[in-house]
């Protein structure tokens, strides 16, 4: 997302996809809109890094139901992030299609 959009960098993506309907609907920019750079998300890419732990600990699992039971503690506790982040990939795959529609004068 950084890279096709203004947003500066994956931590402020990461940022801006909590920040939901405002940015998808371009009503802030975050570069620079104060919403955003006040905003204290609850994942941040160190909160993601810190996952590489429990996702480790996987393979450290006796049988295949405590690997499942590893697996799904980290996947719910990724779920909400993961629905965001999804719903901002698809506002931004959606505006690029809107800009090539448009210059094509569709």
């Amino acid at each position: 997302m950084a890279e096709s959009t203004r947003i500066p960098d994956r931590a402020t993506a990461l940022k801006v996809a909590q920040l939901g309907p405002l940015v998808q609907r371009h009503e802030i920019d975050p570069r620079r809109d104060a919403e955003v750079l006040a905003y204290e998300a609850p994942w941040t890419i160190k909160r993601v890094r810190a996952l590489n732990a429990p996702i480790g600990a996987i393979r450290l699992a006796t049988d295949r139901l405590d690997a499942f039971a590893r697996f799904s503690e980290v996947e719910a506790e990724l779920e909400p992030l993961e629905t965001q982040v999804r719903e901002l990939s698809t506002s931004v795959d959606q505006s690029i299609q809107f800009e090539i529609d448009r210059a094509r004068g569709k």
